[in-house]
């Protein structure tokens, strides 16, 4: 019987060309350029995938035949919960053989690739959950037992994250890391967008779960602030727009803005969005200023010519917030304030950084720690009347 073998390195070369062309057409001018994280796998990979015939091979047989990929399958660091995969998938735990049968000769290879690369790629993730770096979280990091197709965990005791890995289809753009949060409402759902990209850009699980807990209390404090409007009735005269995975924008009457974002897990900073401000970004200064006031663009010369959401709204800036900031000390450390109902937010928690609370101020906005986020949002949610 012939046999033929494809090293593991064409397979995902081949896979990751594919997703690249999909993203940004090849050009003469542009090689296809693999991520960083790809360039890595391959330098390991020296394992090579079988490919044969089985069943009957006569034309009376030939509803019979069948085309079957094999590959080792290191699934000893992997919970599976159930060597049965999927129909026409199975692992053989003895040889550790993963086999993939398929009856549509004429589509066999376009199918294994796609099945070939949601293991290989959902695998590497679930293989990081036995990373020492995760035990920290303790109880409130539950992953359930893999099944190739789907990373499940729950965070935080109550938030539930999906993880997929998407396929192509037509009509639709294709995402390679398909993120599902739980159906519950959630409060990261609303960066949901930034935390697939980073997913997709590192395919660094540790880091990913990582960004999860440090961006939680602020986004669950701005979950409540949005319910405790909707409850007043004040619909419309707050708006959260997130900016990145860990930082956001509250807009207020779409006259005044505060932008939030974290300087590293610890640090917050809260500033006027009516002001340009430098503070905690990685941009190459030679001496810190003051922001200064913020200056709309030019408008466009076509009239066809789009504008961008950005560049709509002028802030102007807030007088109650310059006020906060004058009594900054008398209110950020308050204990009172800081009491929130949430469990996962406890002063106990053992992944919580134990840390003393701080506050700096400066020209239009101030640094603090992440520990005094409840008692910053509620303060915050006070400014919500037009001035």
């Amino acid at each position: 019987m012939e046999v033929i073998c494809v090293s593991q390195r064409d397979i995902l070369r081949l896979c990751a060309q594919k997703n690249s062309d999909e993203i940004n057409p090849p050009s003469k001018d542009r090689p296809v350029e693999l991520s960083p994280w790809i360039n890595k796998q391959l330098l390991d990979m020296k394992n090579e995938v079988l490919i044969r015939a089985s069943g009957g091979g006569t034309a009376g047989q030939k509803g019979d035949c069948r085309v079957v990929f094999q590959d080792k399958f290191n699934w000893k660091q992997v919970p599976l919960r159930s060597f049965y995969i999927k129909d026409h998938i199975s692992l053989d735990k003895t040889t550790s053989v993963l086999s993939f049968t398929y009856a549509q000769i004429d589509m066999c290879v376009d199918n294994f690739l796609m099945d070939w690369e949601r293991i290989f790629m959902m695998t590497n993730l679930a293989r990081q959950v036995s990373s020492k770096w995760l035990q920290k979280y303790k109880e409130d990091l539950i992953f359930e037992p893999f099944d190739t197709q789907e990373l499940k965990f729950t965070y935080a005791k109550e938030f539930v994250c999906s993880i997929q890995w998407d396929t192509s289809e037509k009509g639709r753009p294709r995402q390679p890391v398909l993120l599902r949060l739980s159906l519950i409402r959630n409060p990261h759902a609303r960066v949901v967008t930034y935390l697939q990209s980073l997913l997709n850009d590192n395919f660094d699980l540790i880091y990913f779960v990582q960004v999860l807990f440090k961006t939680l209390p602020l986004m669950s404090c701005l979950e409540e602030i949005e319910v405790a409007c909707t409850q007043r009735g004040d619909i419309g005269k707050l708006s959260i727009i997130p900016r990145a995975v860990d930082a956001v924008r509250i807009v207020y009457s779409s006259m005044h803005a505060l932008d939030i974002r974290f300087i590293d897990a610890l640090t917050l900073c809260v500033s006027d969005a009516a002001f340009h401000s430098s503070v905690g970004r990685n941009e190459p200064t030679v001496r810190w200023s003051a922001p200064q006031p913020y200056i709309s663009p030019l408008a466009p010369t076509s009239a066809n010519q789009a504008i961008k959401v950005s560049q709509q709204l002028t802030f102007a800036p807030s007088v109650q917030f310059d006020e906060l900031l004058q009594t900054l000390d008398e209110w950020i450390f308050l204990d009172d304030i800081r009491s929130v109902e949430n469990s996962w937010y406890a002063s106990n928690s053992s992944w919580e950084e134990k840390t003393e609370p701080h506050a700096v101020p400066f020209q239009h906005g101030f640094l603090c720690s992440t520990s005094l986020c409840p008692t910053v949002l509620h303060r915050l949610q006070t400014l919500d009347d037009v001035e």
